[in-house]
């Protein structure tokens, strides 16, 4: 499973007061429905997951992600139907939100850099630890460029063999 959704099925269980485990059983108890339903919208709304995809992942049926789906669109249009789950769903968004501008910002500082050395670098693959991300560039005409250690603070450095130049 794809580190970003085990994230995000395990702060969703954290919300909830259950496990991720819980969050992905056939359990029926409402705690655990109204958690796979959180996970299942945000899926598909900031993965841009299908619900086929989103059924494959969560264990369900198809139908079922689609249900979900539209069951916690509902508490975000109602708020009065699971005023609790549209708070969560509101809060993980808002979570979403600012892990991407960290991501676009790293991206943007390992680009500046490596556009220094060739034009039209493009992404090819982002690992985030706890406060720095290994941004990998390349090019179509010399492949992979490089990897580019950026950390919280905007500092930068280029991953060669064994060690990381300007950090």
């Amino acid at each position: 499973m794809q580190e970003g959704i085990k994230k995000l099925i395990e702060r969703t269980a954290e919300l909830y007061g259950i496990t991720p485990e819980d969050v992905l059983s056939k359990c029926r108890r409402r705690v655990f429905v109204d958690a796979r339903k959180v996970v299942c919208y945000i899926l598909m709304r900031e993965y841009g997951l299908t619900y086929m995809d989103v059924g494959l992942i969560m264990g369900i049926h198809y139908t079922s992600a689609l249900f979900n789906y539209r069951a916690a669109q509902l508490w975000l249009n109602e708020p009065r139907v699971n005023p609790e789950g549209a708070e969560i769903i509101k809060r993980l968004l808002e979570e979403f939100a600012v892990m991407n501008e960290k991501i676009d910002a790293a991206v943007k500082i390992a680009w500046k850099g490596a556009s220094d050395i060739l034009a039209l670098p493009c992404v090819r693959s982002i690992e985030k630890s706890k406060d720095t991300m290994l941004v990998t560039l390349y090019n179509r005409q010399q492949g992979t460029i490089g990897d580019w250690i950026v950390r919280e603070d905007g500092e930068w450095g280029i991953v060669t063999k064994d060690k990381i130049t300007k950090l």
